[in-house]
């Protein structure tokens, strides 16, 4: 039995080498590109118990900060990537850490006002900044 992620779906044989949907299908890069994001949002981890600890947001609003960074990192992945989408991205970035630092100035205990999250924003920002800039080299726009 195939263990592939089209499980479900697979048609491989008991004595076939290899999943069919391997085959022309870009399969592997699939799998590739999904290891790659979601090697991406489990180093978001740290960071994102760190906001929950301190009471900055709640595990819903983590769960759709989640859900739309990784909807954002799949449009970064795939093959025709845009200018657009860095540039997308990092804006909610920004607004995000916006949120972050009005709603730790609303903190009344002085303890959770710190926390190891501080940076995690900006160089996330850096990083898709980086990103974008290595996708996109004669961009001036990125420059500026």
């Amino acid at each position: 039995e195939c263990r592939c992620w089209l499980a479900p779906r697979c048609r491989r044989s008991p004595s076939a080498r290899s999943c069919p949907a391997d085959e022309g299908t870009g399969h592997t890069k699939l799998v590739a590109m999904a290891d790659t994001v979601q090697y991406l949002l489990e180093e978001m981890i740290p960071e994102l118990e760190d906001l929950n600890r301190r009471g900055i947001f709640t595990k819903a609003e983590l769960r759709g900060i989640v859900k739309k960074r990784s909807n954002f990192e799949y449009s970064l992945k795939r093959r025709h990537r845009l200018r657009q989408d860095y540039l997308d991205y990092v804006q909610y970035e920004q607004a995000l850490d916006r949120l972050r630092r009005l709603r730790i100035k609303s903190l009344k205990d002085e303890e959770a006002r710190t926390g190891s999250s501080d940076h995690a924003m900006s160089r996330r920002i850096h990083f898709i900044f980086e990103r974008a800039l290595r996708r996109f080299k004669n961009d001036l726009q990125l420059w500026v």
